[in-house]
């Protein structure tokens, strides 16, 4: 006998087994035959069993998760809004294949910004690179001119005082003035030449 039969044959004896035992609470002599029970009588049906598929059916709530060896993680390499979905949830997809599209506008914003700054940069080397122009050389050489004259008049200074010094007739302050005033003219016409 089929799985099938025996389920329709088992759930037809229990379809009559409770209407029997509903029905057949009371016996027939509790019944009188002239309609004075007040209590309603149940009535029982029958009908031919009928051979049906059973559908087993649960609803319940669960989580589900890929397999390990069909398991991976999706990172971008930068950041972005998506801008659009190039592969329906659930398709297969081969390795280094666009899965999505990022809005390009501020990555490009980015890309020229730095294109900017790139181009500034390399004018400014152009710029130092270069040699001055006539005018510029003609200042440089008025600052180199008037560093050496300041330097020879604070030498000059300094070669007066010595004589001086060797006879106490001018303070170790005014001396210790007049060398700084040596090396900062030197300094100076060092910057000026450079």
């Amino acid at each position: 006998m089929s799985l099938t039969n025996s389920m329709s044959w088992r759930l037809a004896a229990l379809v009559f087994g409770a209407a029997g035992i509903a029905g057949c609470g009371h016996s027939v002599a509790e019944h009188p035959a002239d309609g004075a029970d007040d209590e309603a009588a149940v009535v029982v049906r029958v009908a031919p069993a009928e051979t049906r598929v059973l559908d087993e059916s649960v609803k319940v709530i669960g989580q589900c998760e890929a397999l390990v060896g069909k398991l991976a993680m999706l990172t971008p390499a930068i950041e972005g809004h998506v801008h659009a979905i190039l592969v329906a949830q659930g398709a297969s997809v081969q390795a280094g294949q666009p899965i999505i599209e990022l809005d390009t506008s501020l990555p490009a914003a980015d890309v020229a910004e730095k294109v900017a700054g790139r181009d500034a940069a390399a004018a400014a080397l152009e710029l130092l690179e270069s040699l001055p122009r006539p005018e510029e050389q003609r200042i440089n050489q008025l600052a180199i001119e008037q560093a050496r004259v300041a330097l020879e008049r604070a030498q000059s200074l300094l070669d007066n005082l010595k004589p001086l010094e060797a006879r106490n007739e001018v303070s170790q302050q005014q001396m210790f003035d007049a060398q700084k005033a040596v090396e900062q003219a030197r300094l100076q016409k060092e910057s000026a030449e450079a």
